[in-house]
């Protein structure tokens, strides 16, 4: 929408604010409202706002397959009380299932074919959002450990608890994209690229709980010592991809392209010699958890770089 300045005086310049907006949030005359200046953007927000419940309804007859995954999808999407419909009271597993991964919905109502789910503990504000992705990262890394050092032993209870830690990820990353879509960030152009990130944190935990359960299914025991490495190494890269997005350095950056090249010649390396096709699964759940590291640089350069060369770029950007 556009909206034409007003002049007030001899220096002061006004815009309306959109009616719909304003009669959504109750604001009134008087009332504090926050502004982010972000380059050719003003964002305008109301911290203090009451937000309107958003309601919906999905028919997991109709979604089939993804019927749960849809049901974690309205969750992150920011809904706040979901009708699910479905013909058979079987389907109702497929609720449970997925409510134990949304953090502070519950159960309001049930039938045969149809219940209420409902957030019943409602969210803070975005500067949670630090909080809970470091959580994630926190989780991961302790899986990571535990996932090196016992993948030599062939623990079977042991490497199955991974499996079960990760739902503790998963209800991290789903609360964190809630809060992204519901709070948003101090930098709105942060959000995507935060988003990819969380997106790719459950993804990487969903590779230690594959890996950790297929070792543990087949009774596999880990002890080639260059393969050890490789697991270590993957280890010591995720901690430092965490450092790197809490504590940004370019230095830091290139560091971990650097690792992640020499952990990808020994993979090759590795892949060459490997001669069943259970060794070759398992290399290829320690591929996939390198790349999925690294590919979440990306994101975290476009968030970082901007601020920080622009500040460089300052003690000579007046010659333009």
């Amino acid at each position: 929408m556009k909206r034409k300045v007003v002049k007030h005086g001899s220096a002061t310049l006004t815009i309306s604010l959109p009616a719909k907006w304003a009669k959504k949030f109750n604001i009134k005359q008087g009332d504090e409202l926050e502004i982010a200046e972000e380059n050719k953007k003003l964002v305008i927000s109301c911290p203090g706002c009451f937000e309107p419940i958003k309601i919906t309804n999905i028919d997991l007859d109709e979604y089939g397959l993804v019927g749960g995954r849809s049901i974690g999808a309205l969750f992150k999407g920011g809904c706040d009380a979901i009708r699910i419909n479905y013909t058979d009271p079987a389907k109702f597993s497929i609720v449970e299932k997925n409510l134990s991964e949304l953090i502070g919905f519950e159960i309001m109502q049930q039938s045969s074919n149809s219940c209420l789910i409902k957030e019943v503990s409602g969210l803070t504000d975005s500067g949670e959002l630090d909080s809970m992705i470091k959580r994630t990262f926190m989780m991961l890394i302790s899986i990571s450990e535990d996932f090196v050092e016992n993948i030599s032993k062939g623990n079977k209870e042991v490497l199955m608890n991974l499996v079960n830690r990760d739902t503790a990820i998963n209800k991290f990353a789903n609360f964190s994209r809630r809060l992204l879509n519901k709070k948003g960030t101090s930098k709105s152009t942060d959000v995507p690229m935060i988003y990819y990130i969380i997106e790719e944190l459950e993804n990487l935990g969903d590779e230690f709980k594959n890996a950790a359960k297929y070792l543990a299914e087949n009774g596999i025991k880990i002890t080639n010592p260059d393969t050890l490495k490789v697991t270590k190494d993957i280890d010591q890269l995720l901690r430092d991809f965490f450092n790197l997005y809490f504590k940004f350095s370019s230095k830091g950056a290139n560091k971990l392209m650097e690792d992640r090249n020499k952990i990808v010649v020994e993979l090759d390396a590795l892949f060459n010699k490997v001669k069943t096709s259970k060794c070759v699964r398992v290399l290829d759940h320690l591929s996939r958890m390198v790349h999925i590291i690294i590919n979440m640089q990306g994101p975290l350069l476009t968030m970082k770089l901007p601020e920080v060369c622009s500040e460089k770029a300052s003690n000579w950007a007046g010659q333009f």
